[in-house]
C-alpha cells in the first residue's frame, strides 16, 4: 500500500461517531455481565448472524440465551429441543453444528473457548472471520474481523468502490496500522474498532449510493467521498417475469443428498403441489407438509423454474425434514437419478 496514494485510516473519527451513534442496545453487546458468559454470547450471536440479518436475529438470540443461559445448558440439549428455539432463522445445518460445538467446548474443553486462529476454526462451522470475530470481541485481541461489510468500508475509502477487493497486502497494512493506533490509544480496544466498523457498514454506508447522506459523510479524506461513489453506478439487471403463482411446485425432500424420500413404491417419485396462487413457495410447501405430514421441513431456494412444452410452470425445490417422523419409501441416490421428471 503506497502511503501517499492511500491515506491512514480515520480511526478516531470512526470511534468519535461510534460513540454517539454505534448500536450498542445489541443484546450481545451487553459486556456488563461475567466473563465465562460473555464468550459463549459472542460466540453464539456470530454464528446466528452469519447469512442473517440483525433485526432478525435479536428475537431468536434473547429466546436462546432465556432458555440456554450457558453453553453447558445448550450442550445438553438435543436437536428437538433446541430446533423450536431456532426454527425460522434457516441453514439448518448450522442449528446442528451450533449444538456439536457446544458439546466440544463444555464436555472437551470444559466450557473454555481456544484463543488461537486455528484452533478456533477447527471448531464445527467457524470460520476465518468468526474466529477473529471471537478474538477481538472477548480476548480483545488487535484483529479486524474481516467479513462484506470491512470490505465494504475499506474498499470504498481506498479504491472508491466495493467492488475492487481489498489486497491482502493491504488488509496486512491496514492490520499494521490499526495496532499503532490501539497502542497509541490504550482505552480503544478491537472491540471498539470492529463494532465501530459494523455499525458504519450497516447505517452510514449504505448499500444504495443514492441513500449516502454525503454531506455528513465522516470519511471525507478517501477515495469513496471524493468520487461521491460514482465508481460503484452499475446497470440494473433486468428482471424476466415468471409467473410464480400459477406455478406447479416440485419438491425433491431428501437427508443430506444421500437418501431421497417419496411416496410411490414402485419407483422414486418427487412430491407436486398444485399452484398456490402466491409468491411464497417456501411458505406454502412447509404449510402443506405440516398440515398433511405433521412434518416440519427447511426449503432451499427454488433450483429451476422454467416452462414446460406445453408451457406449464413449473418450479423444482429441494428440502429437507427438520422435526416430525415420516413414514415415506427411502430411494438412494442412484435411484433418485433414475426419475422421469425433468430439472
Amino acid at each position: 500500500m503506497e502511503p501517499e496514494k492511500f491515506p491512514i485510516f480515520p480511526w478516531k473519527i470512526l470511534i468519535h461517531w461510534h460513540k454517539k451513534s454505534g448500536r450498542d442496545y445489541l443484546p450481545w453487546r451487553d459486556y456488563s455481565i461475567q466473563e465465562n458468559e460473555l464468550i459463549y454470547r459472542v460466540w453464539l450471536s456470530e454464528i446466528l448472524l452469519q447469512q442473517t440479518q440483525v433485526n432478525r436475529v435479536i428475537e431468536f438470540y434473547n429466546r436462546m440465551i432465556h432458555r440456554f443461559p450457558t453453553i453447558h445448558h445448550l450442550a445438553k440439549a438435543s436437536y428437538d429441543e433446541f430446533f423450536p428455539y431456532y426454527d425460522g432463522l434457516g441453514y439448518y445445518s448450522r442449528a446442528r453444528n451450533l449444538l456439536k460445538t457446544a458439546w466440544i467446548i463444555s464436555q472437551k474443553r470444559n466450557g473454555i473457548f481456544p484463543k488461537d486462529s486455528k484452533e478456533l476454526m477447527s471448531l464445527p462451522w467457524i470460520g476465518s472471520y468468526t474466529a477473529e470475530a471471537i478474538r477481538s470481541f472477548w480476548f480483545c485481541i488487535p484483529t479486524l474481523a474481516w467479513d462484506t461489510n470491512l470490505e465494504k468500508v475499506f474498499s470504498r475509502f481506498y479504491h472508491g468502490t466495493k467492488y475492487i477487493r481489498i489486497s491482502q497486502s493491504e488488509k496486512e497494512e491496514i492490520q499494521k496500522d490499526l495496532f499503532l493506533y490501539l497502542t497509541n490509544n490504550p482505552h480503544i480496544t478491537s472491540r471498539n474498532i470492529n463494532s465501530a466498523l459494523m455499525d458504519f457498514a450497516n447505517e452510514v454506508d449504505l448499500k444504495n449510493t443514492s441513500q449516502i447522506q454525503w454531506d455528513t459523510y465522516l470519511f471525507q479524506d478517501g477515495e469513496f467521498f471524493r468520487t461521491q461513489g460514482k465508481k460503484e453506478v452499475q446497470e440494473e439487471k433486468k428482471k424476466l417475469f415468471f409467473p410464480i403463482p400459477d406455478a406447479e411446485i416440485i419438491i425433491v425432500l431428501h437427508e443430506n443428498h444421500k437418501t431421497y424420500y417419496s411416496e410411490n413404491k414402485d419407483k422414486y417419485a418427487p412430491f407436486i403441489i398444485s399452484p398456490i396462487g402466491h409468491r411464497d413457495i417456501r411458505w406454502a410447501i412447509k404449510k402443506y407438509f405440516q398440515e398433511k405430514y405433521n412434518l416440519t421441513l427447511s426449503i432451499r431456494p427454488p433450483k429451476r423454474q422454467w416452462l414446460k412444452n406445453d408451457e406449464k410452470p413449473t418450479i423444482l425445490c429441494f428440502a429437507q425434514i427438520q422435526a416430525g417422523h415420516q413414514n415415506f419409501i427411502s430411494y438412494e441416490r442412484t435411484q433418485f437419478k433414475k426419475h422421469n421428471f425433468e430439472y
